[in-house]
């Protein structure tokens, strides 16, 4: 009856997540390799490949809101304890756990055959009913100075950044005394 009800009833997969296990908490478990991902090439810390964080949030909201039933959620106390590397022949497993006591989300990895699990980021996640109000974003004040974006990208890889062209997408960059501001254009790969 379970394979059956799987079978008539597949659950959604997420492209990072995976698809949830059964099992008493809500498990996620996905495979990920340069060969099935390839933008994840694309972002490197001095040249070598390394796991976005953005990636580590998107996997925890996805987890949190297939957990709790909802799609408003907030995640508090995040932590990325360890990066996780990948070189072109790595197979990983990635696995996604919520423990609903704790409101506990953890991400681990472990590579393809392994059976040492580390933990790549964790949060806690609450169910958030609060209306989002859009915050209005305003430029840079008159006399901010610009900056061009190809330059940053320049000195961004100077310092060991490396940003392909999945992950440049700032176009316009400005600086005042209120802070910068950037405006980012692109597309989920």
């Amino acid at each position: 009856p379970e394979e059956a009800a799987r079978h008539l009833r597949p659950t959604s997969v997420h492209a990072l997540c995976g698809r949830s296990d059964d099992g008493p908490s809500p498990t996620w478990t996905s495979h990920v390799s340069l060969a099935s991902h390839p933008w994840l090439g694309d972002h490197r810390l001095d040249g070598a490949c390394v796991m976005p964080a953005a990636a580590y949030l998107e996997m925890m909201v996805y987890a949190a809101r297939q957990a709790m039933g909802c799609d408003g959620v907030e995640l508090v106390d995040v932590s990325f304890p360890t990066a996780l590397y990948i070189v072109a022949d790595d197979a990983i497993v990635l696995q996604t756990r919520y423990d609903p006591l704790l409101r506990r989300i953890g991400i681990h990895s472990r590579a393809r055959g392994s059976d040492a699990w580390d933990l790549r980021a964790s949060a806690r996640a609450y169910r958030f009913d609060g209306a989002a109000h859009a915050t209005e974003i305003s430029g840079p004040a008159h006399g901010g100075t610009a900056l061009d974006a190809a330059a940053f990208y320049r000195e961004a890889e100077a310092l060991g950044y490396g940003w392909g062209r999945h992950f440049r997408c700032l176009t316009t960059i400005a600086i005042d005394q209120a802070g910068a501001f950037a405006e980012i254009r692109g597309s989920v790969p």
